[in-house]
């Protein structure tokens, strides 16, 4: 039985909800004409209305909008698809060459290594480090001091005469190479065997006759220079060290005196001063211009104040090989201040290579100079292997050399 139609709706009344469902269910055809007669001519409207905005096919702004939106919307785009700076796909036609991989993409032939890449033949040390052959292989190990070479250093004794300075005191310029009691101590304390080498005997009884003040720190058995402690010898110092004005305020060495260099210069009033650096400079990689300008002003500064300066080249570094490569930059330095100088150079490099000495001189380490059981003062064949035993040996001769033609005016030599 058909149902009656719904009363008419008061107005200001509700029609309860189960009945409107009622009529809905038994009036089908009425529903789904109102549906056609409202939705169909509400579609094509909306059909029409994107074309008449964007001037082209009705699909195609829709379609822009959600390329626009896809990165917004969390997904992918292909890194080609991008601009590269907002990290947006560009809208319209631009986007397009994007797209295509250009010929830039690919590499080009400066991408590829060159064979300068490849380590060179400095980088890789060779088993025996033998050193590479330069100006201070063809340096004398021991000094000659020429008559031009004397003239300079006679001025320079004559002025420390008249300031003090004392000839058979000996000034002691380096790092750990030099800051130890087996550089020239024993000799100080006269434990020497000097075998072929007796005449070194007078220039050792010089400087061991060098009696220094009671209050000054030695090795113990005797003071003297040559047992000297110095202030101006530290491990692990590169040349510049010996500038460094103290912190603590040192009451021997009050200002402009209170940096090591001048400081033991005050102490002890040395008539010739050896100095040996560069060990450290090398492994601190300093530049070489900085370590020569140094090393220069150390020279300067002791030739002004009435001493002699003997500057001593570099051994190897056997422990890095980097260093050891830098070594001979060094050293040519060295070569180069005591040239221009006119003052003399002991060459411990090209001591060290003679094919007899063990391990080119240097200890285990690598960095400090290996010595003989039997003493570093022994001077004997067995005695002469080792790196400590030459370093003493050559440094004595240099000084009876410097003793006999410069303090003692005798004759100069080649």
């Amino acid at each position: 039985m058909d149902p009656s139609p719904l009363p008419p709706r008061p107005s200001g009344a509700r029609v309860p909800p189960r009945l409107a469902a009622a009529w809905r269910r038994r009036h089908p055809y009425v529903v789904a004409y109102a549906v056609l007669v409202v939705l169909v001519p509400l579609g094509a409207w909306l059909w029409r209305t994107p074309s008449a905005r964007s001037g082209g096919p009705g699909g195609e702004a829709t379609v822009v909008a959600r390329q626009g939106a896809l990165p917004s919307a969390g997904v992918d785009v292909p890194p080609d698809d991008r601009d590269g700076t907002s990290g947006e796909t560009p809208a319209g036609p631009s986007a397009t060459p994007s797209i295509t991989p250009t010929p830039s993409i690919s590499p080009t032939p400066s991408d590829t290594p060159t064979p300068t890449l490849s380590p060179t033949p400095t980088d890789t040390p060779s088993p025996t480090l033998s050193p590479t052959p330069s100006v201070e292989d063809m340096v004398p190990i021991v000094p000659g001091i020429d008559q031009t070479m004397k003239d300079r250093l006679r001025g320079i004794v004559g002025a420390g005469q008249g300031m003090g300075r004392r000839s058979d005191v000996l000034m002691k310029v380096g790092d750990s190479l030099t800051d130890n009691t087996y550089f020239l101590g024993q000799s100080g304390c006269g434990w020497n065997a000097l075998d072929a080498y007796a005449d070194l005997q007078p220039v050792i009884d010089h400087y061991r006759a060098g009696a220094l003040a009671p209050e000054l720190e030695t090795s113990g058995c005797a003071a003297n220079s040559l047992t000297r402690i110095s202030w101006a010898a530290n491990s692990g110092w590169t040349a510049a060290a010996v500038f460094g004005t103290y912190k603590e305020p040192r009451e021997a060495c009050p200002p402009p005196d209170d940096y090591a260099l001048a400081c033991e210069l005050r102490l002890i009033q040395p008539g010739a001063a050896v100095i040996l650096f560069g060990t450290n400079d090398a492994q601190n990689d300093i530049d070489v211009g900085y370590y020569e300008s140094t090393l220069r002003r150390i020279v300067d500064e002791l030739a002004a104040k009435g001493v002699v300066p003997l500057l001593t080249t570099i051994p190897p570094r056997l422990d890095r090989p980097n260093a050891h490569a830098r070594i001979t930059w060094y050293n040519q330095a060295v070569v180069r201040v005591a040239q221009g100088s006119q003052v003399p150079l002991i060459n411990l490099w090209r001591a060290l290579w003679s094919p007899d000495v063990v391990n080119a001189g240097m200890a285990g380490d690598g960095i400090h100079l290996n010595t003989f059981g039997g003493g570093p003062s022994n001077f004997t064949p067995a005695g002469l292997r080792y790196g400590v035993n030459q370093r003493n040996l050559i440094t004595l001769q240099a000084l009876a050399r410097l003793k006999r033609v410069v303090f003692d005016d005798g004759p100069p030599e080649p």
